[in-house]
């Protein structure tokens, strides 16, 4: 059978027979309704229950998780009040902790749990590996903490969130081009977008002997179904002009393109116009943004 609809009353007439439904059969229904990715997404972006489980210090070393709820492999889970949740201090540096909901076929419970912690630095906050093992345990993040001795450093909240726009997107709703699928090719025709839309974005930095012009390549975080359209930001810059001569900053004029566009990469080709006798840079830092179909986990 490939179409199936529900639920229905009774057992007998047309799809009914599915009936009496089951919860794997919720649970299906959920899992294709609510979440396209379910290795990063869950926490349900706002509504009836709470403001999507948000994340506060409450003191030195504790945190606070509120209201809210989730889909986790269909399973829904729902918090109603405050779970407050106590973390390790640091002997030194830093200690990093990834607040997570686990679904434990075993105990067939979803809970907030603290995974950690893990020694890290100010340059290098090291995150712990969700465990994601199908029919077993399903773990989704939905902060990382940071902590120091005697305080909370910081509170990194994951922002995929599901809801009823774009699964944790910003809404879009339409777009020109050249291509149904491609959405680097140019065109004039007028494409509707469904929400299977979604957006990946990043930094990256090159780095080189001086120079006037140079490529990186940028590698998404998550494949695409088809090739996305990119935009890049040059957002700061080292230069070099000798012996004792150099400096940095946002502003010194230079122009960013990408030209290669795959599923999986994007190659940002850019060339500096100011000075090129005197000046080259060593370091350059881009700020890119890629929009297209869904990708799969």
């Amino acid at each position: 059978m490939t179409q199936t609809s529900q639920l229905w009353d009774g057992q007998i007439t047309g799809d009914a027979i599915l009936a009496p439904y089951s919860a794997v059969a919720y649970r299906e229904i959920f899992r294709r309704l609510l979440v396209s990715d379910e290795e990063s997404y869950g926490v349900v972006s706002g509504g009836c229950v709470g403001q999507g489980l948000s994340i506060t210090r409450i003191a030195q070393n504790k945190i606070r998780v509120g209201p809210g709820a989730a889909v986790i492999k269909g399973v829904v889970y729902i918090n109603t009040g405050n779970v407050d949740i106590t973390l390790q201090n640091p002997p030194q540096d830093f200690y990093c902790y990834s607040i997570v909901l686990r679904l434990s076929n075993a105990t067939q419970q979803v809970r907030l749990l603290a995974l950690g912690p893990l020694s890290g630095t100010s340059s290098n906050l090291n995150w712990p590996t969700l465990t994601q093992s199908e029919g077993n345990v399903w773990d989704v993040r939905v902060a990382n903490v940071a902590v120091r001795a005697n305080y909370i450093y910081g509170v990194y909240p994951v922002m995929n969130r599901v809801g009823s726009s774009g699964h944790g997107v910003p809404e879009l709703r339409a777009r020109r081009g050249g291509s149904a699928t491609a959405w680097n090719t140019a065109g004039t025709t007028n494409y509707d977008l469904a929400d299977d839309t979604k957006i990946q974005v990043g930094t990256i930095q090159w780095t080189g002997s001086a120079s006037d012009n140079g490529s990186k390549v940028v590698t998404f975080p998550k494949a695409f179904d088809y090739s996305p359209i990119v935009f890049v930001e040059p957002t700061y810059c080292y230069w070099y002009c000798g012996s004792g001569c150099s400096g940095n900053g946002p502003r010194i004029p230079y122009i960013a393109s990408t030209v290669v566009v795959t599923t999986t990469t994007a190659t940002i080709y850019w060339r500096y116009y100011y000075n090129v006798a005197s000046y080259g840079l060593t370091v350059v830092d881009f700020a890119w943004m890629a929009i297209g179909t869904r990708f799969e986990s």
